[in-house]
């Protein structure tokens, strides 16, 4: 089984932000993978005043 750390963002919410990590580490076979969120953060404002929220998760499963 194996791991790795991804991080996912969306100027929404922290929802999408998870959901763009489930479509783009989705499993290559029929065996299941688990998502553990380990971080999430978000930035508000500077140059260009938008909100970016950040998830980072951790991905297992026997095809990662």
């Amino acid at each position: 089984m194996g791991t790795k750390h991804v991080t996912g963002s969306s100027e929404d919410d922290f929802v999408g932000a998870f959901r763009e990590v489930l479509q783009e580490h989705a499993p290559t076979t029929s065996a299941g993978r688990e998502y553990r969120v380990t971080e999430w953060r978000a930035q508000a404002g500077g140059a260009v005043g938008k909100e970016i929220f950040y998830v980072d998760v951790e991905v297992s499963g026997p095809d990662v």
